[in-house]
């Protein structure tokens, strides 16, 4: 019965612990007065104190039994008590079967510290992610986020734990994914105050058994990666405007170039009184005018180095820009008011790069008109833009202002946005004035705006100027 009792409190003792060290303490206080025990110690090969505590065997009797573990032999555990006390028998066999015990109770630490080992790189892999990520139950609640996700939310990790990310990172847009069946990737477009979020949605099973459906959510930012790729499909689209506008100007250039030689040498052969000869200079005019809107396309498409930076004058880039948007300007009525002054202004940097940002700044104008006659249901009143210049000291202000239906005050500050449109769905919504941001802020000047909804929007651009 002794023994037994033994026993019983050494398995006790040997479960409850929670290390080793515990584990030898627990197990000496269970045995040491029946079995008369000075001290008991759990040594593993990987330990070199072994000597050492053998060196007190002319002070102690030790008993010395094995550990077992996996069919492996880890370590020994050691019994000892003064030396005029030897083991019995009963004594060594009550000893062993604890020795086992010991053995399947270490058995259970190493596999619980594997256990936590491999929970402690998970979860210092799974918040090593950049990109929000959480585990979610069938009831596509979360049990688990990484730290991207707090940051992202703005919401403490115990705040997250048992809420829908659906609903928390796709608000209105939720409703749709959460239908979807594992493993799925969609893309969410996000617009909320004005602000436009992408995201690239990843979904899939964490474990093959359907009793626990457990799934693993990221939420991939690519608002700028969609950026990149829309700016990088309008240069594209840029370029090959350019090439089929040089091939185009090209091939008029020389037949423009004959016709205009032959009108001249019609006006040579014709008489001042011949009725014949105003028309003559009209077609003359005329045939000039195209070469110049011609002469301006190949100006715009020629290929230029980033860094070619020489000196122009602003004069002639403002009339480069005009003849490009000529032919729109001209078929659909609107006035173009331009007053060049006397003295002209030379600024540094790339012609045809502040040609295409004034190019798009005026079409845009040209836009808004023709939204404004549509909601108006008129024409004749409505189509004006007015281009001024100014300088002052070393800085020349340009000045572009028309009547069209203007910006929302709200959406002023995002207009240079690239993923921003006041177009309607289905339109192409491009990137010019995101681009002629980018040109004018390249040649250290500045670009602003200021609208009155439905009364129009004026444009301000400033440069620095060179001294001449």
């Amino acid at each position: 019965n002794e023994q037994i009792n033994l026993l019983h409190s050494s398995l006790i003792a040997v479960h409850q612990a929670r290390s080793v060290k515990e584990m030898e303490s627990l197990l000496f206080h269970a045995l040491k007065k029946s079995l008369y025990l000075d001290w008991i110690r759990i040594i593993f090969n990987t330990q070199s104190n072994l000597n050492q505590i053998l060196e007190s065997k002319d002070q102690h009797k030790i008993l010395k039994l094995p550990i077992l573990t996996s069919s492996k032999t880890p370590g020994i555990i050691l019994f000892a008590r003064d030396s005029r006390r030897p083991f019995r028998a009963e004594d060594e066999e009550l000893l062993d079967q604890v020795s086992e015990a010991v053995s399947l109770s270490i058995s259970r630490l190493i596999a619980l510290e594997e256990s936590e080992a491999i929970k402690a790189q998970w979860e210092t892999t799974f918040d090593a992610f950049s990109e929000p990520l959480c585990l979610i139950d069938k009831k596509q609640q979360i049990i688990r986020s990484n730290h991207a996700m707090v940051i992202a939310t703005g919401r403490p990790y115990k705040d997250l734990i048992g809420k829908n990310p659906f609903e928390i990172m796709l608000s209105s847009q939720s409703k749709d994914i959460e239908q979807l069946t594992p493993p799925f990737r969609r893309r969410v477009d996000i617009s909320e105050d004005g602000t436009q979020t992408i995201y690239d949605i990843f979904c899939q099973w964490l474990t093959d058994s359907p009793q626990e459906d457990y799934r693993i959510v990221i939420f991939r930012d690519v608002t700028e990666e969609a950026r990149l790729e829309k700016h990088a499909l309008e240069s594209a689209k840029m370029a090959e405007l350019g090439i089929i506008g040089s091939s185009i100007a090209h091939e008029l250039n020389n037949p423009l170039g004959g016709m205009i030689s032959f009108l001249q040498l019609m006006k040579m052969d014709l008489k001042k009184e011949n009725p014949l000869l105003e028309d003559v200079v009209a077609m003359e005019t005329a045939a000039k005018k195209c070469k110049d809107i011609i002469e301006s396309l190949l100006g715009f498409a020629r290929k230029e180095g980033e860094n070619s930076e020489s000196s122009f004058f602003v004069e002639d880039a403002i009339h480069h820009a005009l003849k490009l948007v000529e032919i729109q300007t001209k078929s659909m009525g609107i006035q173009v008011h331009w007053s060049p002054q006397n003295k002209t202004v030379r600024v540094l940097g790339n012609q045809n790069q502040i040609v295409q940002a004034l190019r798009n700044i005026l079409q845009n104008s040209i836009e808004a008109i023709e939204r404004r006659r549509t909601k108006m249901d008129s024409t004749g009143a409505i189509g004006h833009i007015h281009i001024d210049t100014l300088v002052k000291g070393r800085h020349i202000f340009i000045t572009l202002q028309d009547d069209g239906d203007g910006i929302p005050k709200d959406a002023l500050p995002k207009i240079f946005n690239p993923l921003f449109s006041l177009k309607k769905t289905g339109l192409a919504t491009g990137l010019g004035l995101t681009v002629a941001f980018k040109i004018i802020n390249e040649h250290k000047g500045h670009l602003e705006f200021s609208s009155q909804l439905g009364a129009g929007t004026t444009a301000r651009i400033s440069m620095e100027s060179l001294e001449l």
